[in-house]
């Protein structure tokens, strides 16, 4: 990912769940420093027939997270209560000579 983009993660779920019963999901990305960036289901869109979930950026966003090694991971939490995770994924985030939000 290279920051002042506006890329589209698609995370692939390797086990099949019912995505229409989630009460909440939470995607975290933590940065080349370390710093945590969140976003919940009301920024995720949901894929239930191909068991995927994608998050969209925007530049403002990609410009406050920081280069380097980053991963990212979901968590989830079902209607009726069960917590469950995805594992985490390395990311490298780069930055671009042109800094700033272009248009």
């Amino acid at each position: 990912m290279h920051q002042g983009t506006t890329p589209t993660f698609i995370f692939q779920l390797d086990t099949p769940i019912d995505l229409s019963n989630m009460a909440q999901i939470w995607i975290t990305l933590r940065d080349g420093l370390g710093c945590k960036h969140n976003w919940d289901i009301t920024r995720a869109e949901v894929d239930n027939e191909h068991n995927q979930v994608s998050l969209t950026l925007t530049q403002a966003e990609t410009l406050r997270i920081k280069p380097g090694l980053g991963a990212v991971q979901i968590r989830f939490l079902t209607n009726s209560g069960i917590a469950l995770t995805t594992e985490r994924k390395m990311i490298t985030i780069a930055a671009t000579i042109k800094g700033g939000i272009i248009s």
